[in-house]
């Protein structure tokens, strides 16, 4: 890692920035050195406060009930750490494109990412919480600030990041496995339009998760709350 303060500071105070992996390199071994694709790979950088991040140690992203006493917009537990609601779609989208992308080819390390909790390993790197993130890119969407990031990262290392350019390309991969079909018709995600059978389409629902064949007002919202 590397700190913002790092010359005129060679003590380097909590309070100065690191250079971090988003997937942690414990979770994969893998370095930092030039030959080392993935951890130098831009996608997978970030500038990180010092202490929080020593805090975030390698856990899995997941939710948390504890908050943190400095990045009050984030909570821990012993297993997971959960980042501010306004970058949960940015890290959800890094880690399926750290999933995609190196799959244990030409010394490369395999990673991938698991629905639960997981240990840090060497060789085949597993990460969670799939699912969690699955719903964390639904929540939060791509915005300006990330499609312009993922432009510049491409005029650098020559690629991009696919899941900020087609954001259902989560739902048709792990669509099957983290989605819902409420009203057990047999579709899910894209594919359904009214996944709880309310008779409100899905974009136009503010209840999208109320139980199915149940009398609704027009926002989809059940009549006997």
């Amino acid at each position: 890692s590397t700190d913002s303060d790092w010359e005129n500071n060679p003590i380097r105070s909590n309070n100065s920035w690191n250079r971090e992996h988003i997937w942690p390199k414990s979770h994969g071994d893998f370095g930092i050195e030039k030959s080392n694709v993935a951890g130098t790979d831009l996608h997978n950088l970030r500038p990180t406060d010092k202490s929080v991040n020593y805090d975030r140690g390698n856990k899995d992203f997941g939710y948390a009930t504890t908050q943190h006493d400095e990045c009050t917009e984030c909570n821990f537990s012993f297993n997971y750490w959960e980042p501010p609601n306004s970058v949960k779609g940015d890290i959800a989208r890094t880690l399926f494109y750290m999933d995609v992308r190196y799959n244990g080819v030409l010394n490369e390390p395999e990673l991938s990412l698991f629905d639960g909790y997981t240990q840090t390993s060497v060789g085949s790197g597993k990460l969670g919480k799939l699912c969690t993130m699955y719903q964390w890119n639904v929540d939060d969407p791509v915005d300006n600030r990330e499609l312009e990031r993922n432009i510049e990262i491409f005029e650098i290392q020559n690629n991009r990041n696919p899941f900020i350019d087609i954001p259902h390309l989560a739902m048709d991969i792990w669509g099957e496995q983290c989605d819902t079909d409420l009203d057990n018709d047999g579709l899910w995600g894209l594919e359904d339009l009214d996944d709880d059978n309310d008779g409100v389409n899905d974009p136009d629902d503010l209840c999208s998760r109320t139980s199915p064949n149940i009398n609704v007002n027009i926002q989809g919202c059940s009549l006997n709350q």
